[in-house]
């Protein structure tokens, strides 16, 4: 599946659609940008960040985890979306992520398009499962594209 993208957090329409195959590319060469000029990933495709645009869209594309907390090692988080039977994920460091204090996105693809309320009730177990953030389960939260900070580590399986 695929995800929108904003040119940054201010923007409410996405200018344009990635796959899979380009977030891992991102992943792979991360931005460089302040927060506030970094790309913002939508995990659906309504082209809105709107939540009443998002339900009524009722097509979640992309799954994901942010870890901000425990400082846990890439492999660990590899393993874990293993032996959880997920088998297509980016894993990246955050551009707050340092050497002594990790902090991950995890893009986990999806081969077609969840309803907003499937899409929670697995967000919020993953959130669960892999200690992440909570926020990841609102249907309008963005989240931003790779970007290069102190710590730079990336996993894409």
């Amino acid at each position: 599946m695929s995800a929108a993208l904003f040119d940054n957090h201010f923007k409410t329409k996405s200018s344009r659609v990635l796959s899979f195959n380009q977030l891992a590319e991102l992943a792979k060469h991360p931005q460089q940008r302040l927060k506030a000029e970094a790309f913002a990933i939508a995990p659906q495709l309504s082209g809105s960040k709107v939540k009443a645009d998002v339900v009524a869209f009722d097509k979640m594309s992309l799954l994901w985890v942010d870890i901000d907390t425990a400082n846990r090692a890439l492999i660990d988080i590899h393993n874990q979306l293993e032996s959880l039977s997920i088998k297509s994920f980016i894993i990246h460091a955050t551009a707050s992520s340092t050497v002594e204090n990790k902090k991950w996105r995890v893009l986990i693809n999806i081969n077609k398009p969840l309803t907003c309320i499937a899409w929670v009730q697995i967000q919020e177990a993953l959130q669960i499962l892999m200690q992440g953030d909570a926020s990841a389960t609102r249907v309008q939260q963005i989240l931003y594209g790779p970007n290069r900070g102190e710590h730079d580590e990336n996993l894409i399986n």
